[in-house]
This record gives C-alpha cells, sequence and structure tokens, in this order.
C-alpha cells in the first residue's frame, strides 16, 4: 500500500501497488517501479483472481499504470501475488510497452 500520484503530479491516492522492480533496484537508486491496482473494475484480462489470497479487500484489477516511486512512500506489505496473478501484472505491462512500440 502506498501513496500513488496521479499523473499530473497535483495530489495522490492511497492504493495497493504491486512492486515490479527487485531489491537490487531499490538498493541502488531508493525507488521502486511499481503497477497500480484499482478496485473499479475494467476489462477480465486485466482482472487479479486470487486478490483475496494477495491480502486484498475487494476484486482487483492491474491498472494500466507504471510509476517509479521512493520506496519510502510504501506503507506496508499486504500480501503476495499468486503465480497466475503475476503473470496478469506481466502481461499488462508487456501490453503497456508494446503499445507504445507500435505508435
Amino acid at each position: 500500500m502506498s501513496n500513488f500520484p496521479f499523473t499530473d503530479l497535483a495530489a495522490h491516492k492511497k492504493r495497493p501497488a504491486v512492486v515490479a522492480s527487485d531489491l537490487s533496484f531499490a538498493a541502488t537508486h531508493c525507488d521502486i517501479v511499481v503497477v497500480a491496482l484499482t478496485s473499479q473494475p475494467l476489462d477480465a484480462s486485466t482482472r487479479l483472481d486470487d486478490w483475496r489470497i494477495a491480502g486484498l479487500l475487494k476484486p482487483t484489477w492491474v491498472k494500466r499504470l507504471v510509476a517509479t516511486l521512493s520506496r519510502d512512500l510504501v506503507e506496508k506489505k499486504l500480501g503476495s501475488l499468486t503465480p497466475n496473478d503475476r503473470l496478469r501484472v506481466r502481461d499488462v505491462v508487456f501490453q503497456l510497452i508494446a503499445a507504445e512500440f507500435r505508435a
């Protein structure tokens, strides 16, 4: 759970996020790369199947939003994603990146 900035950086919202960077990145840069999560329904391909196992409070979807944050903004760890949901997050990020290179 962290304070996730809005894209205009004018405000932030406390929301769950998936840490997508490894420990060495955080140690080197003092930052982490996160993928936002939302309880607002999105398309089925972004829905986490095992959201309860991950410690989330309600049905959750992967938001197509990636950010770099100071690791100090993380307030707590809710849990861990199952392998299936990790693949779901990976696929969403890959689609996001691939869309940029198709442009």
